[in-house]
Formats: C-alpha cells, sequence, structure tokens
C-alpha cells in the first residue's frame, strides 16, 4: 500500500512540472504526503489481499490522483485566477486563403 502512495506523489510531482517551483505547490503536496502516511499506517489494507480487489486498489489508485490533480488546479486557479486561452476556439472560424482580399 505505501508504495502506491508513494507513486501516487510521484505521479503528481511528474505532471505538475510547470508549476513545481512553487512554494505553494510543495506545502500542498507534503499535505497530501501526510494523509497517505497517515492513511498506510492508520487504515485496515487487509482487504486488498483478499479476492480479486487488486484492481479496485487500482481504480482507488486513479480516483486518488485524480482527486489530487484537481485540489492543485484549484489551487493553482485560486492563486493565479483561469489559465490563458492557447488555442483558438474553431480553426473553421479563421479566414481562408482564397478569401483573402489582396489589393494589387
Amino acid at each position: 500500500m505505501s508504495g502506491t502512495s508513494i507513486f501516487a506523489i510521484i505521479f503528481l510531482v511528474q505532471i505538475s512540472r510547470p508549476i513545481r517551483k512553487e512554494i505553494w505547490f510543495w506545502v500542498v503536496t507534503a499535505v497530501f504526503a501526510a494523509g497517505h502516511g497517515w492513511a498506510v499506517f492508520h487504515l485496515d489494507w487487509s482487504w486488498v489481499e483478499e479476492g480479486r480487489n487488486l484492481r479496485l486498489l487500482g481504480f482507488f489508485w486513479m480516483v486518488d490522483v485524480g482527486v489530487m490533480a484537481g485540489i492543485v488546479y484549484a489551487a493553482y486557479r485560486l492563486k493565479y485566477g483561469a489559465p490563458s486561452k492557447t488555442m483558438e476556439a474553431s480553426l473553421d472560424d479563421l479566414p481562408r486563403y482564397g478569401d483573402r482580399d489582396i489589393g494589387l
């Protein structure tokens, strides 16, 4: 169980590459690590060894990473606002090459 928790934290750090230099990101990550440490030592994980529950553990890992990424994104939005728009709404709205008005 501790391996999946460590892997979840490492995966979160890897997908958060642009904001790894921010102090608030490492504070949030430390809170996640403390929560995972508590869960590893204080919750009963014996159900994972029974039957086919290992697949369920993988599902919980994906949900865990998704929730952590959502919280990091929410913290980013609180600090910096909405991310800038990097793409046009639709390429169909742009003028066509043949529709250009060229006055020669």
